[in-house]
């Protein structure tokens, strides 16, 4: 069996065992979405024509893109919700050459960040036994960790550059 068979099957079951208020409001939800998705497409130029001002505002600000900078590699380590936002707010603000080596240079710098932290892991595992760093996710990497079923450091694979 295939992942898309397995994973159609777990959304059919976890459908199944819903009550039917909450079949009835997951439902609503995604008709909400929908409609704001066909409306955003609809409405994208006078959107973006109410934002301008806010982005000509954060532009005016002296560190406006160190800001956003730190957005983004915080987001990025490991990739949470918010990542893909900064870089399309940072495309926005400052376009394409200069959004483009601000998104680039954050997401190197977490790049850099998530080796590190696994060279010193594995250095401290090899050469003292000790498992004791598992970085500043404490209690979240192990869980990640122990359901991986990966021997290794949890963050090995979280960046938005990982490689399989």
């Amino acid at each position: 069996m295939d992942d898309a068979d397995r994973l159609q099957k777990h959304v059919i079951r976890t459908l199944v065992k819903l009550s039917r208020w909450q079949q009835v409001g997951l439902v609503v939800l995604l008709l909400v979405g929908a409609v704001l998705g066909v409306l955003f497409l609809i409405f994208n130029e006078r959107i973006f024509a109410w934002i301008e001002p806010f982005a000509d505002r954060w532009r005016g600000i002296k560190s406006g893109w160190l800001i956003l900078w730190f957005m983004t590699f915080v987001t990025a380590f490991p990739p949470v919700v918010g990542y893909s936002t900064c870089l399309t707010i940072s495309g926005f603000l400052y376009g394409l050459p200069n959004g483009l080596v601000q998104c680039i240079a954050a997401g190197n710098c977490d790049q850099m960040l998530i080796d590190i932290d696994q060279m010193v892991y594995f250095y401290l595992r090899h050469h003292f036994g000790i498992l004791l760093f598992v970085s500043a996710l404490s209690k979240p990497a192990r869980d990640l960790r122990q359901s991986s079923g990966r021997d290794g450091h949890p963050l090995c694979r979280a960046g938005p550059h990982a490689q399989a």
